[in-house]
């Protein structure tokens, strides 16, 4: 039963993060990401699912570092997926270079909180994704269009 459980989440993670995806990302904000229509597609893509991939080997319970079986390449996947979906958010979202860091690196922390839990790698983590978070309220200034 925890196995079915298990699978559960992994398909509601998924199934969740692709109606996100074409019902929101691509139909209302497609126009800012500032690369042609099969690219913009595929790096929007990326940088939904590879975060749910990792969420979804979480929720398998997979990836903790508590297990008696573990092994380094559990981390080693997490960190890929995580910092492949970080650049992949931070080109999408038409970061200049000097912006790029800020993602990846907010990335790398939470993986090392992951494993770690020290509070210094979370603290970091959220000063590097609010940096980030920063520049891009700061650089789409969006409407909230709320009509009632």
């Amino acid at each position: 039963m925890a196995r079915l459980r298990a699978w559960g989440g992994v398909a509601a993670t998924l199934l969740l993060v692709l109606g996100v995806e074409f019902r929101v990302v691509m139909v209302g904000y497609s126009h800012l990401v500032p690369l042609l229509p099969p690219w913009n597609y595929a790096l929007v893509f990326a940088a939904m699912f590879l975060p749910a991939a990792s969420a979804a080997v979480h929720f398998l319970g997979r990836s903790l570092a508590w297990e008696p079986g573990y092994e380094p390449l559990g981390e080693v996947a997490v960190s890929f997926c995580l910092l492949g979906g970080a650049g992949a958010a931070a080109l999408a979202s038409g970061a200049p270079l000097w912006v790029t860091p800020f993602p990846l690196c907010a990335a790398a922390m939470l993986v090392q909180y992951y494993y770690t839990r020290l509070a210094r790698d979370y603290a970091a983590f959220l000063a590097l994704l609010g940096a980030f978070l920063a520049w891009v309220l700061n650089a789409y200034a969006l409407p909230l269009g709320i009509s009632g």
